[in-house]
């Protein structure tokens, strides 16, 4: 895989930036407060997440910024958008609990939950409607969730009596990735997961974040001594570590984690690059073996991502596995 990087300017406050083409990155600024962070984009370059200051809310970017609002309670985060420019993500509530929320045509929507819910969120949406994401019953179990024309439907967990299943990334096939787990407290026994018709593949030790319309998927796995890296898995579902696929160019590096693939078979993520700096990373193409892309190296990771995953408890990426 060939690596190549990128710089963003350091600032006090980090805003959405969005690079074009490998060229100088752009500022998107911000829907009120100081900071925002950008978590997913379209084909139309249209970018969603979150802006804000002491409480963060749910941002559109289509030239200017925009604030989505929210379904009553103080924050909310947009998750994902598609190519018909319809959005997906969590939002609070008045009293404080989570809801999984659509938007479209200016409007925001709740999306029903599965009976025996109190608690949803929303993590991806592709181009024919269909969202996942998860749902934290009364039980205390969290079950990965697929909405087909906005009716919530439980995804399979092959583990006996699991209790710990979210779905984070979709592609246009309907196909679903995520995790699967017996139980939530404990990353090391997560595992990675496909479903295909509402049926789960078992990818071994990991967690899936993105699955491209080839049937690509990357994610993020635990080495036995605790430490993450990043992950790719084949359209067979044969996983290796993304570090090991880097050509000479990315000499020095370690990726810890994937975060989303194109049809291209173009990477993003984050990781270290020789100097020791963590960095955001472009992986791109430059063979392919067995389904496997050989990926470049990209910009810049602003600090407030780690401000935003202890906001909700994000462990993931955008595609968040809130505890």
């Amino acid at each position: 895989m060939e690596l190549s990087e990128w710089w963003a300017r350091k600032r006090r406050s980090p805003h959405t930036t969005i690079w074009n083409g490998g060229g100088a990155p752009i500022d998107l600024g911000v829907a009120g407060g100081t900071r925002s962070q950008g978590l997913a984009i379209n084909s139309t370059g249209q970018v969603v997440g979150l802006s804000g200051a002491a409480t963060y809310q749910a941002t559109l970017w289509t030239g200017t910024a925009v604030n989505l609002g929210t379904l009553g309670g103080p924050f909310s985060i947009a998750t994902s958008i598609n190519n018909l420019g319809q959005i997906v993500g969590v939002s609070q509530i008045v009293g404080g609990s989570n809801r999984a929320f659509s938007y479209s045509n200016g409007a925001m929507t709740e999306i029903p939950s599965l009976a025996g819910a109190n608690s949803s969120q929303a993590f991806d949406i592709n181009n024919q409607g269909q969202i996942v994401g998860r749902n934290d019953l009364t039980s205390g179990n969290v079950q990965a969730t697929i909405w087909n024309a906005g009716v919530p439907s439980a995804l399979q967990n092959p583990f006996l009596n699991g209790t710990f299943s979210v779905a984070q990334g979709l592609n246009d096939l309907g196909q679903a990735v995520g995790v699967i787990a017996p139980y939530s407290s404990d990353f090391s026994v997560y595992h990675a997961a496909r479903w295909t018709n509402g049926a789960a593949l078992d990818l071994g030790l990991g967690a899936a974040e993105d699955i491209n319309n080839i049937g690509q998927i990357v994610g993020v796995y635990s080495l036995p001594t605790g430490d993450a890296r990043a992950k790719f898995w084949d359209i067979d579902g044969q996983g290796r570590d993304l570090t090991s696929l880097l050509d000479a160019s990315g000499a020095g590096w370690t990726l810890y984690q994937a975060t989303g693939i194109n049809d291209a078979g173009q990477i993003v993520g984050a990781g270290v690059n020789a100097s020791g700096q963590y960095r955001g990373f472009l992986l791109t193409p430059v063979s392919d073996v067995h389904g496997v892309p050989s990926p470049t190296l990209g910009a810049g990771l602003p600090g407030l991502l780690m401000a935003v995953l202890g906001f909700i408890g994000w462990l993931c990426h955008r595609r968040a596995i809130v505890a």
